[in-house]
């Protein structure tokens, strides 16, 4: 039984370490290790409904880290970049929270939870893109 411990214990350790030692490395076992969220944040994104209005999303996930509008010439991160070239007239805006920099002791990948509008302000879509960055 004690070897059997001892066993599992080393895999563990083995499996730590072989994730910390790469750097931006995706950690299972807390995706948002290295992800600034605002409070409460994650409970309430998947509540986020197609829809919904832009006054609705503030109230439960409060003000966006970024603004991403379909008329503004400024570099779009790819996975936004994409969600605008797909559907071409539809989606206006996104709001992208998340950000990199939580983990004050190893640089992990980082989440970023966006909630897309139409012209209406009402969500269209939502979605989570990890960032090895």
């Amino acid at each position: 039984m004690k070897k059997l411990i001892f066993g599992i214990g080393i895999f563990g350790v083995g499996i730590i370490a072989t994730c910390l030692s790469y750097t931006e490395s995706y950690f299972p076992l807390y995706p948002e290790i290295d992800t600034v969220l605002p409070p409460n944040f994650t409970q309430n994104f998947h509540t986020i409904t197609p829809g919904m209005k832009v006054n609705d999303v503030d109230s439960l996930l409060g003000q966006p880290i970024h603004v991403y509008q379909r008329d503004v010439s400024v570099a779009l991160r790819e996975d936004l970049n994409q969600v605008f070239q797909q559907s071409p007239g539809v989606v206006q805006s996104c709001w992208q929270y998340g950000s990199d920099g939580a983990s004050p002791v190893w640089d992990f990948a980082w989440l970023s939870y966006n909630v897309c509008f139409d012209s209406a302000d009402q969500v269209i879509e939502t979605g989570v893109a990890i960032y090895h960055d």
